[in-house]
């Protein structure tokens, strides 16, 4: 009886730990974007603030989906299905309409097309 009370219990302490891990992706705000240079429009340096948290530093999927390794490409052949996504969010992923430019959101795309594909 013991072993089952702990079990049941670890397990209440899981779904506990991801019920706030999902209301987290919720509430928080996207990171404003502190970038070297104002005129500077560099897609690692976004992707890096602003996507890497959730995507993992080289798009290797955390919280976020996995976006390296050709998976972007395949699940968004399109490049506007994916500007689109950045843009409106979709699921547990945010919209960035408000927080990146058209320029900052066609960069940080670009960068996970190419650049991204190819990051050990």
């Amino acid at each position: 009886m013991t072993f089952k009370r702990v079990v049941s219990a670890l397990q209440i302490l899981a779904l506990i730990g991801a019920a706030f891990t999902v209301l987290e992706l919720f509430v928080k705000d996207p990171p404003a974007l502190t970038l070297s240079s104002a005129d500077a429009v560099n897609g690692a340096e976004i992707y890096e603030q602003v996507c890497a948290g959730c995507h993992g530093p080289k798009g290797e999927g955390q919280y976020g989906k996995k976006l390296n390794e050709g998976a972007i490409l395949q699940s968004m052949p399109q490049k506007a299905d994916e500007v689109k996504i950045v843009l409106k969010g979709k699921g547990l992923m945010p919209s960035f309409e408000e927080s990146l430019t058209a320029e900052q959101v066609e960069a940080v795309v670009e960068f996970t097309r190419t650049e991204l594909q190819t990051a050990e």
